[in-house]
């Protein structure tokens, strides 16, 4: 059973850049309540994305090979990353165990936001209720048992985009989903299984 999730330590906070720290700072606030306030956090990690002198030469650094880069990673508690797909590189079908935010910095990022109608291991009837582009600045957040997603980069639709990702905690010490979008086949992903960084990669038998 995954322990309890540790507050944001103030000492923590002040080795952190200016830029992350005020979010960082903003994100205690949010989930000091019994549900994280999402839409501020939302805020927050918007503010953040469009804070291109802090997060211009990051991207620069970070090159156009598809990947995630950690701005702050600690060991338990709200994980800061930034990511990357290529064109026409969509991620697999997952959920993650705890809150997970995404804002987009430059591009456009397609957020896919599914319920699954069936259960099981074998077929599980997935309903899209969102498929959304989005944009530098906008967010998207969900919350723990209704955070079934897949996003990326869909051609034709824009420049791939760059994103910060931070979700409630380190989503791989969780019991985990991932679908397959061509069948709707169910996995579960023990805790320390990253899944499949892309949904064109081959679902597991």
């Amino acid at each position: 059973m995954v322990s309890p999730v540790p507050t944001i330590a103030p000492r923590e906070l002040a080795t952190l850049d200016a830029p992350v720290r005020a979010l960082y700072e903003r994100v205690a606030r949010a989930v000091e309540g019994a549900v994280p306030d999402m839409p501020a956090i939302a805020a927050a990690m918007s503010e953040l994305a469009t804070d291109h002198d802090f997060l211009a030469p990051r991207v620069r650094d970070f090159g156009d090979q598809p990947g995630s880069v950690g701005l702050h990673v600690p060991a338990r508690g709200p994980r800061l990353t930034l990511v990357h797909r290529g064109e026409g590189q969509m991620g697999a079908i997952h959920d993650h165990g705890c809150w997970v935010a995404l804002a987009c910095i430059s591009g456009i990022e397609t957020h896919r936001h599914f319920r699954a109608a069936a259960s099981g291991a074998q077929l599980a009837r997935l309903e899209l209720i969102t498929d959304r582009a989005v944009g530098p600045g906008e967010a998207v957040t969900m919350l723990t048992g209704d955070d079934i997603h897949a996003h990326g980069s869909v051609a034709g639709r824009g420049e791939a985009a760059y994103v910060l990702i931070m979700t409630g905690d380190d989503q791989r010490l969780y019991r985990r989903r991932e679908w397959d979008a061509a069948t709707g086949r169910m996995r579960v992903l023990e805790p320390g299984d990253g899944g499949r960084w892309l949904e064109s990669q081959p679902f597991p038998g």
